[in-house]
Parts: structure tokens; sequence; C-alpha cells
């Protein structure tokens, strides 16, 4: 990193004397630091179960969205610091380089958020935005309009920006498909967005704005010269960056494998240790999601493979036809007798029937797009299942069907479900009739509960 910094910023730099222009860092931080990032990540190799099947894809959903939005918000703000920060104070005119930077950075952020809007409601059909492309998105114009905030004007920062989204969301779709397992799409972000915001400074920089000594770009007038500058200072630094990390991963892995041959062996876990998760066996962080076991259906006949394809690769939270197994570990206070599944006429497991034999498992086809199905509508669904067993009628079978296939797990009351039973009740129904009457929504609040201090 300090030696692209110093070829680029420093007094006597040669591509600094060249004319090459990269105001906050793009090629020395982002390009340089994405590169690094792809190295690492193909020493290491994906997850295990992350591309064969082995797992199914809810296994790599983010664990919490809400703590992405609020680093988010974390980045995007230090971001306005770092862009400003890098006119190195605000006297003579410093200030106005400084100011244009922050209306810079925002505006690309705009550019780049409304486009990854657009594209996380084409990727999932119009269904649901998925905060990890409103995130990267985001993430992405901000580092596309790092090496161009103080060259540029404010209104062509929304095109930097916007571009910058959609390349950063493009590149990690396309590294996803050639099976390389980015966690936090960490590639896309800043080496491919990072190298967009290079070349915008060739095409949109303006060297008549005050404060800044720059070459005009392609799109004022400029030429190509800035261009092919800013094209050549992309290929030193992606040079510098796979010569040095590819030694280092190298050497540190064969290191600690003690195997010249086989250097992932010392860079990764044990499986044993990916398998419990490093929250649990570094900090003794336990996940309540790692209690319940997902397994894949292999019945696929209503979505074709490229749907399957993009669920996997994009991580879409629609699940197709997910056959759920319930741990009775998770649920041992409800669930303690064992389990016993009512066939419905089609073969499939529709009731769970509560007495002396509780039911642990259910085994019903979550169809593309219903409440039910992937992270939004799942933890709904294992409420229902922790329900506690005072809330249902002894010795009576509930409907799943009805929840599984409405807007609510407590939807519907009157499609009958097709099983050879005595006697069904709907949850809500029978929440409402039993000896110890709650409301809906108190038998959720108290399922919660219980999910929580399980």
């Amino acid at each position: 990193y300090a030696f692209v910094a110093h070829w680029i910023m420093a007094d006597g730099g040669f591509l600094k004397e060249e004319g090459v222009h990269d105001f906050a860092g793009g090629a020395p931080v982002h390009v340089f630091g994405g590169i690094n990032g792809l190295v690492a990540t193909l020493f290491l190799g994906p997850r295990t179960g992350r591309f064969d099947g082995t797992k199914p894809i809810m296994d790599f959903f983010p664990s919490s969205p809400t703590e992405q939005c609020i680093g988010l918000l974390c980045l995007w703000w230090g971001w306005i610091g770092f862009n400003c920060g890098s006119s190195f104070g605000v006297t003579d005119d410093k200030w106005v380089v400084a100011s244009r930077c922050a209306v810079t950075t925002i505006n690309a952020t705009v550019g780049g958020g409304v486009v990854a809007i657009v594209y996380t409601l084409w990727r999932t059909k119009g269904k649901i935005v998925i905060p990890e492309h409103m995130i990267n998105g985001i993430l992405g114009s901000l580092v596309a309009i790092t090496p161009a905030c103080a060259s540029v004007h404010t209104y062509d920062a929304f095109y930097i920006g916007a571009i910058g989204a959609l390349v950063g969301l493009g590149t990690n779709t396309f590294i996803c498909y050639l099976h390389i397992d980015d966690p936090v799409g960490a590639i896309g972000v800043h080496a491919g967005s990072g190298t967009w915001g290079l070349l915008a400074v060739g095409l949109f920089a303006d060297g008549g704005l005050p404060g800044i000594e720059v070459f005009n770009g392609l799109f004022y007038g400029g030429g190509f010269k800035l261009l092919w500058l800013q094209v050549f200072t992309i290929v030193c630094t992606m040079s510098w960056a796979i010569m040095w990390s590819t030694g280092f991963f190298y050497f540190v892995g064969i290191i600690l494998s003690r195997d010249w041959r086989d250097p992932r062996k010392g860079l990764r876990v044990t499986r044993e240790e990916e398998m419990e998760g490093a929250d649990s066996y570094l900090h003794g962080v336990i996940d309540f999601n790692a209690d319940c076991d997902h397994s894949t259906s292999n019945d696929h006949d209503s979505t074709s493979s490229d749907d399957l394809a993009e669920l996997n690769d994009e991580r879409t939270p629609s699940m197709a036809k997910q056959s759920v197994t319930i741990s009775r570990s998770s649920f041992q206070d409800h669930f303690d007798n064992g389990a016993e599944t009512t066939k419905g006429q089609d073969g499939s497991n529709l009731t769970m029937t509560t007495g002396n034999d509780e039911q642990t498992s259910v085994d019903d086809e979550l169809k593309d797009g219903d409440v039910g199905s992937g992270p939004s509508g799942y933890p709904e669904f294992l409420n229902f299942l922790n329900t506690p067993t005072e809330d249902l009628e002894e010795g009576h079978d509930v409907d799943l069907e009805n929840g599984l296939n409405n807007s609510s797990p407590f939807a519907s009351e009157s499609k009958a479900p097709a099983v050879s039973t005595t006697r069904t009740a709907s949850p809500r129904k029978t929440a409402r009739n039993s000896k110890n009457p709650r409301s809906y929504r108190g038998a959720a609040s108290s399922a919660r509960k219980t999910a929580r201090n399980s």
C-alpha cells in the first residue's frame, strides 16, 4: 500500500510526475485492497458447502442485515471525512476543494443508491429489496468517487456513482458465477468500482476547477492522455498487488501447514472449527439459527435450474421447495417426546400433532415467493412451531398447509387440509379456544420470548 501511495501522491512519485490523478486513494486503497482480497479468496477457497450443493443457500445468508446497515452508515459518514480530509486543510483554496469533495461524495451515493434499488428489484423480479445489494451499491459509488471527488463537477458525480454501483454489483455477480466465494462482496466493491473510479477521472476531470491541478479528461477536451495514464496506474497497481499478495499468502500458508504443496491447509481453520463457527469457538456466541437444520429438497419440478442457480448465486431470500427440519434441541421445552407426522392424500407431511407424542419434524414444500419461505418468513414459521403447547388443544391436529401458503402463518381458517384425522383446527382458532386463551399477537409474542430464552 505504501509503495503505491508514494508512486501516486508523493512528490517525486513516478506516476504523479507523469500527471496521474487520484485525489483520495482509489488505486492504493481500493484497487490494491480489492486485488489482495481476490488473491486471498483464491488461496482460501470457498466455504464448505457454498457451491457443491451439500448445504442449503439459507446457510449463507447474512446473519444481521440491521448491523450491515449500521456499518454502512458508519462508512458513509467516514467517507466524507477522508475524501474531504485529503485536501489537508481549509486554508487558501483548500476549503473550496474540501467543499466540492463533500458534495460530489454525497451526490455519487444518490446515483449509486438509485441504481442499487433498480438492480435488486430486477434481480428479484420486483419482489424485494435485498440489503446486500443496497449496501454494496452505495459502497461501490463511494469507492468510485474517491479518486475523482476533487476534480469533477458535482453533477458528474451522479453518473460516476451510478456506474460505480452497477460495476461493483455486476462484478460480485460474475465472481459468484465463477464460484469464487466472497462473503461480503469486497472484491466487486473495491477492485471493480475502484477501477471504474480511476477511469472516471480520465473521462470527467476538469482542469479548470479552482484549487486543483489536473489534465482535462476526455469529455472536457483533454483527449486520451489522462485516460491512458489512469489505465497505466490501474495496471501497475494490480500487478504490484498480485505479485506481493501471492507471495505473502503462499509463504504464510506453507509455513503454517509445513507442506509446500498445500498452503491452503495453513490458512484455513479446521473443518470442525468451520462447522462450529468462529463466533462460537472464539467468542462463545451461539447463533439461534444454527439450531435449525435446513436440507434442500431434491424435488425441483416447479423450479428451473436457472432459477435455482440465481437463488444460489445471488442468495435471494425466496426459497424453492425447501424441506425444513426443526432440531429437537431448539424447542426441547415444548417438543420433548419424539415426532409423529400425519400424511396428506398426496403423501406430503401437512400437520403437526400435539399430545403425548409431539412433533419435532415438519416436511412440507415451501413454495417460491410465499411468506413461509426464505429468511423473512422463516422466523414466523419457527415461531409457530414454538408456540407453547397450552395454546393448542391437546390431541388435535393443527393445519400447517394454510399457514404456509397464505400471507401469514395463521392466515387461513377456511381451507380444509387433505388429511385423515378426527378433528382439525387452524392455529388461530385453536389458540382462541384453548383453556388459556390468548390472542394471536400474544401467542406469537410468547413464542418469540421462548425462542430467545431457549
